[in-house]
This record gives structure tokens, sequence and C-alpha cells, in this order.
């Protein structure tokens, strides 16, 4: 017989069994004054037995899209709790990779996982590699000022701390006594 709403699937050998049930029951139910009408009848009924099958399919693979694009939807989420929110940074990169690399029989969280480190392992371009230092070090004000420093203190070129104010005059009598010092060395 043929399954009840709610039933899973036949398989393909079950479906030619139903089949030749829904035969037999119309062949049984028609008699034999009716024998002619069997083929005709037993076609409806397997038309509407694969409308019947083919309906169910859609909604079954609707049902299990939308379950794994749930599924994606957390994996998502708790991969950007668990990286603190740098997985969003690399969504984009993930979604195309998505195309490329297969699941397999991994779970949606393991891929996701994967995917992630796939993305945020790849190099960049060199161009974006120095507009990405340049924009670290722009808003990284104490490393700033320690790297221009200049050399370290005694040797030629030295920049001493100075301690408190100091006027422009006060500051070229300063370089030019420098300047003849180094002169004399």
């Amino acid at each position: 017989m043929l399954p009840k709403t709610g039933e899973p699937s036949l398989t393909k050998s079950e479906t030619v069994e139903a089949r030749r049930e829904i035969k037999d029951i119309v062949k049984d139910a028609l008699g034999p004054e009716y024998s002619f009408l069997q083929d005709k009848i037993g076609k409806i009924f397997d038309e509407v037995a694969q409308q019947q099958r083919a309906e169910t399919e859609a909604k079954f693979a609707e049902i299990q899209a939308t379950q794994v694009e749930r599924e994606v939807v957390t994996a998502y989420e708790k991969l950007a709790i668990e990286t603190k929110g740098e997985s969003k940074k690399f969504e984009n990169r993930m979604a195309q990779l998505s195309e490329e690399v297969p699941i397999g029989t991994q779970s949606v969280k393991t891929y996701m996982q994967r995917l992630y480190a796939i993305a945020s392992s790849e190099r960049k371009s060199s161009p974006q590699k120095v507009a990405d230092q340049i924009r670290k070090n722009a808003n990284d004000i104490p490393n700033r000022l320690k790297g221009s420093a200049g050399p370290t203190p005694g040797k030629a070129g030295e920049i001493p701390d100075f301690k408190g104010p100091k006027s422009l005059e006060q500051s070229i009598a300063w370089a030019q006594g420098e300047i003849q010092k180094g002169r004399r060395a």
C-alpha cells in the first residue's frame, strides 16, 4: 500500500509493489465484467500517486532547505560569538568558499568553522596589507611615538628628551650647538 500523509516515502521496489497492488485492487474491485477499464483506471491511480509523491518530495525538500538554512544561521552566530566578531569580517569570503568546498559528511557547525579557518588564513594582497598596517599604526599613537624617538641614546644624531617646553629660539640654538659638536668629533 502507499504511505499515508506524514509517513516516509516509499523506495523504488516498494513503489513498484504498491503499483501492482493498486492495479490488483482495481482489477478485484471492477470484477470480470469491467476488466476492460482496469488499465485506464490503473493509469489514473498511478498518475495520482505520482503527483502525490512529487508534492510530498517538494515539501520535504523545502523543509530540508529551511532546516539547513536555520543550521547555517545558528552556526554563523555561534562562530561570531566564539571569534568575538572576527568571523563577521570573513562572511563574504566564506560564502564564496562554500561554493568551492563541498560540505561532505561533516556537520554544518564544523563546516562553517573550517570555512572560517580557510578564509581567515588566506594571505591578503600586499597593497591591502600595507593599507591595513597604515590604518593600524595611525590609530596606535603610543607605539607610533616610541618608534619615532630616533636612534638609541649615546649614538650620533641623538635626540635627547627635552624637559619642559622650549622656545623656537632655544631649539635652534641647541641644534646649532649639536652640529658644532658633531664637526669637532
